[in-house]
């Protein structure tokens, strides 16, 4: 699990790579991106981030069971799908041209300097949330191994008391968004953004018996 929040965070970057090229591109500057080689097969030198997970994965082989490395193998396309898709497309949303004329990554192209560096910053925000999410889950399976009590739902929602769950961290970063007047377009408002982190957490969720598959 520890590799697929590394995996998921490296992603994003490369995604803001990518959309960050194709505005420079659009206002007429001379940019270039290989988002394929960050992503998913660098041939030069092996270090995108599908491979780092599945070398991270295949460092703990001989400990896991087939049904745990099955599951790492689901967890991490089933993320890589969403990332490409309907995650990019929420957070490169404001403009009309496609960022990836070969429609692998959805998404489209800021038509700003505001806007895309408005996005940019969504998407971090976003793999912090992830990040996030994802630790609240190791800590409740391992409180669960050693029979002790665990408020998961505190860690990774809202902490009435600290405020420092995973969502009120990317709530309170929304907000500094919003409320500085950068992220102007609808599509990038704190609702749209509630929506996205929801997307987010909600494919976690779905992900979460695949490393931990015993009842």
């Amino acid at each position: 699990m520890k590799a697929l929040s590394k995996m998921i965070g490296t992603v994003i970057k490369c995604h803001a790579k990518q959309a960050d090229a194709a505005y420079k591109v659009s206002i007429g500057k001379t940019a270039s991106f290989d988002e394929e080689a960050c992503e998913t097969l660098d041939p030069v030198s092996h270090k995108s981030a599908k491979e780092k997970y599945d070398t991270a994965v295949s460092k703990v082989a001989s400990i896991c069971s087939a049904t745990q490395l099955s599951g790492a193998n689901a967890a991490r396309d089933t993320i890589l799908t969403a990332l490409d898709g309907s995650l990019n497309a929420a957070v490169y949303c404001e403009g009309t041209s496609d960022i990836d004329s070969g429609g692998d990554d959805s998404g489209k192209v800021p038509t700003s300097a505001a806007s895309s560096k408005c996005e940019d910053a969504i998407g971090k925000n976003v793999a912090k949330l992830a990040a996030g999410v994802l630790r609240c889950h190791f800590k409740l399976a391992d409180a669960a191994f050693k029979n002790k009590p665990f408020d998961e739902e505190t860690c990774e929602a809202t902490d009435p008391v600290s405020h420092k769950g995973a969502l009120d961290k990317y709530n309170q970063a929304r907000d500094k968004l919003v409320g500085g007047g950068l992220c102007a377009a609808g599509c990038q408002n704190g609702s749209a953004q509630d929506t996205l982190a929801a997307s987010m957490t909600g494919t976690l969720e779905t992900l979460n018996d695949k490393p931990y598959p015993c009842p």
